[in-house]
């Protein structure tokens, strides 16, 4: 388990960066964590510790992640739009065991809510409502569409472990952890 109680900071530092102690702050060093441990302790153990009423943050930054990584993955342009009728619909039917026009509904209403807005868009074709008592991500009955939360972080986490190399991207690349050096 990682010791919160050591002052670590987290940066980007340029190519040839050396720890030295400067007028913004004493020196550092990388220490030395790999991609996997900070995306570990970063992201996938604290989504994986979210239960109850952490649905909406748990979602959220999963929202986040799943798109980076289907961009990585699919090979989608920085201007790719997820709009209906998109070819990643299919993926993101595929990933969750949904049709592509529920793939549609649940990003438009749900990721896009959740991001733009803090909370799954209203009004829709569906009257949208969290349970963590069924094993699908979704399950529509009628015009009520059934979300488990869990299930979702459960298969994005999976996905992210499978391909952490999604984030050697150049334009957002994972950053570095460094500690201080003591005097």
């Amino acid at each position: 388990m990682t010791d919160y109680s050591k002052h670590l900071i987290t940066g980007q530092a340029p190519p040839g960066y050396t720890a030295q102690p400067s007028h913004s702050g004493p020196a550092s060093a990388d220490t030395g964590a790999t991609r996997k441990e900070l995306i570990e302790q970063w992201y996938l153990e604290p989504l994986e510790k979210m239960s109850g009423h952490e649905a909406f943050v748990c979602l959220a930054i999963c929202f986040l992640l799943y798109e980076k990584y289907l961009r990585a993955v699919h090979g989608l342009p920085p201007d790719y739009k997820f709009s209906e009728g998109a070819k990643v619909f299919r993926y993101i039917g595929e990933d969750f065991g949904v049709s592509e026009q529920m793939a549609f509904r649940f990003w438009s209403d749900w990721r896009n809510g959740l991001l733009h807005r803090g909370m799954p868009k209203a009004g829709g074709d569906y009257i949208w409502i969290l349970t963590g008592k069924q094993d699908d991500v979704v399950v529509e009955k009628g015009n009520e569409a059934w979300v488990n939360p869990w299930i979702l972080r459960d298969r994005i986490v999976h996905k992210l472990r499978q391909k952490k190399e999604i984030w050697r991207d150049a334009d957002s690349p994972l950053m570095r952890e460094f500690k201080f050096i003591d005097p």
